[in-house]
């Protein structure tokens, strides 16, 4: 099942960046699995104080993802991707990183479609000379689209439709509406 996932984040970047914490947006595109959640995302920051800083980037993410059928869906994953930072008053920089992020996806509907998406994100940034680390956290909604999920498998089926589970069936191929006992 594809999705599309616009949240709202808060920074608190690290002090080598010599700004205050501030707001901006992430978005993602993403392809759910099972266990998993894969994703494209872009996000910016236009981060004000001693040091204006532009900040911009985007990543390639695997999620492992718990519990996927229940109301509230947890889940951890890594992401690796580019940022680049203009900045006012230090040497302007560009190049790689990465983040951790923990999150819980909460559905919203009863159907499991649209889902409140929060989690908290640690990147290390690897584009100036020494490595940087921001606190992130985005809020936003996990919303699918391209068809419906596939079903969930039935673990023990009722094949001939007596009522009767086959795991516990003695007269398999009775016919609906037979009397069993």
């Amino acid at each position: 099942q594809w999705y599309v996932a616009p949240m709202a984040s808060a920074i608190w970047p690290d002090d080598a960046r010599i700004t205050d914490d501030d707001f901006g947006a992430q978005i993602s595109l993403g392809k759910a699995y099972e266990n998993y959640n894969f994703e494209f995302s872009a996000w910016g920051y236009k981060l004000t104080g001693f040091n204006d800083d532009d900040m911009w980037g985007a990543d390639i993410g695997a999620y492992r993802v718990w519990y996927r059928n229940r109301r509230i869906t947890p889940f951890f994953g890594l992401a690796l991707g580019y940022m680049k930072n203009n900045n006012t008053r230090i040497e302007d920089s560009q190049g790689a990183q990465s983040s951790f992020a923990f999150g819980l996806l909460t559905d919203l509907t009863s159907s499991q479609t649209i889902a409140l998406r929060t989690e908290i994100r640690w990147r290390l940034d690897y584009s100036a000379d020494s490595t940087e680390h921001d606190l992130i956290a985005n809020v936003g909604l996990q919303i699918p689209f391209g068809g419906q999920p596939e079903p969930m498998a039935v673990v023990d089926p009722d094949r001939d439709g007596d009522g009767v589970p086959d795991s516990q069936d003695r007269c398999p191929g009775t016919p609906a509406g037979v009397y069993v006992d």
